[in-house]
């Protein structure tokens, strides 16, 4: 099964979990939610080497963090502490 992530930005975190709610309820897959409450929270986890990340893993399976740091020419332990931010945020497993 495809895995489908969507990210919303809406400052009442409040009205975001209850549109999360409605999804779940549904029999079918409608895949997770990340809310952001501004675009500064966004900006701040999602930096843009952290979705150079996420591209480069899309549809790769596992992969390890050395295979992704050099997929991206970056330094090993540096990839390692955006994939950690990134599993924290629940987009990485």
């Amino acid at each position: 099964m495809q895995r489908q992530l969507t990210i919303t930005l809406k400052p009442d975190w409040q009205a975001a979990l209850r549109d999360t709610v409605k999804l779940m309820k549904r029999k079918d897959y409608q895949g997770e939610v990340l809310n952001f409450e501004s675009p500064a929270q966004f900006f701040g986890q999602l930096t843009e080497k952290r979705w150079a990340l996420v591209r480069a893993a899309q549809g790769r399976g596992e992969i390890s963090v050395r295979e992704l740091a050099r997929s991206v020419s970056r330094d090993v332990k540096r990839v390692h502490e955006d994939v950690t931010a990134l599993a924290n945020l629940g987009i990485f497993e």
